[in-house]
């Protein structure tokens, strides 16, 4: 019997001690909570072209080289929602606040507006963070806009996709998310990022993970009616702080700095770029 209380006590402690030193994490969107999220991608980068010096010239005569880009874009919104219904959803609304897009090539800025400034969405989503939009404030409201805004919502939801099992300190997981990368003359270039993400420390309700970044690239597309042969490589890291009382991501930054070569019609067009992302998230209950 003594054995037997012994055995029940170690195996006690035992869970006990697995229970404290590991964690479920999940994204999950709460009802009557307020979300405002932030989130803010910057890149820079500086290209140039080597070949056949005929060609090269003419390229110089209505671009500069090396040419330098920098771009900032983003997202500025708050997400409310309603009391939780029986079928496990909730009305919410979206208000974006509004952030321009920003490019500048060679010292030439070009400003988009943000067409979803001070727009006001209603619509039903779900604590997974499906939504569905049912309306939308304001005049020229298109299914285009509706469809961008659910893409939106999607992106935070999926931007982070836990392990269903539990992690202890030091486990890692992996993902990778898609990253498009704007070249004035060549159609936004695509390429996937792999992020491997590790679980530092679990401090009362917050969570620390380190990121690891990397990109590889080789393929074969066709812009213009031209071939194009794209191959590139990077490296980069981050931060991740994650709340367990909120089920949601607080904040993320971001690095990476890439390399990438493009062959087009015998020119090789180079470039060396960085892109620096960061999101802010603050929850409150209503």
């Amino acid at each position: 019997m003594k054995k037997y209380i012994i055995s029940c006590v170690l195996l006690f402690t035992i869970a006990k001690s697995f229970a404290q030193n590991s964690t479920i994490f999940k994204i999950k969107y709460k009802s009557l909570h307020k979300y405002h999220v932030k989130m803010v991608t910057d890149l820079k980068m500086e290209i140039d072209a080597v070949g056949d010096e005929a060609s090269i010239a003419e390229i110089k005569k209505n671009t500069k080289l090396p040419a330098t880009i920098t771009g900032h874009n983003g997202h500025d919104l708050d997400l409310v929602t309603g009391k939780l219904n029986s079928d496990n959803s909730f009305p919410f609304t979206m208000t974006f606040w509004g952030m321009p897009s920003v490019m500048n090539f060679n010292g030439k800025q070009i400003e988009t507006p943000d067409p979803l400034k001070d727009r006001i969405f209603y619509g039903t989503g779900s604590p997974e963070g499906k939504i569905h939009i049912d309306s939308v404030s304001g005049k020229n409201t298109d299914e285009k806009i509706k469809s961008a805004v659910t893409a939106i919502i999607n992106d935070i939801s999926n931007k982070l996709q836990f392990p269903d099992k539990p992690m202890k300190i030091g486990e890692t997981f992996t993902q990778e998310i898609p990253m498009a990368m704007p070249v004035p003359g060549f159609t936004n270039m695509q390429m996937n990022i792999k992020l491997v993400y590790k679980l530092i420390s679990v401090n009362n309700d917050i969570a620390n993970f380190d990121i690891d970044q990397s990109m590889a690239m080789d393929l074969k597309t066709t812009t213009n009616g031209a071939e194009v042969a794209i191959s590139g490589n990077g490296k980069g890291s981050g931060k991740l702080v994650y709340s367990i009382k909120q089920n949601y991501m607080s904040s993320m930054v971001s690095n990476i700095n890439f390399n990438l070569s493009m062959i087009m019609e015998g020119i090789t067009f180079k470039a060396n770029a960085s892109a620096n992302a960061s999101y802010l998230a603050v929850v409150n209950e209503l």
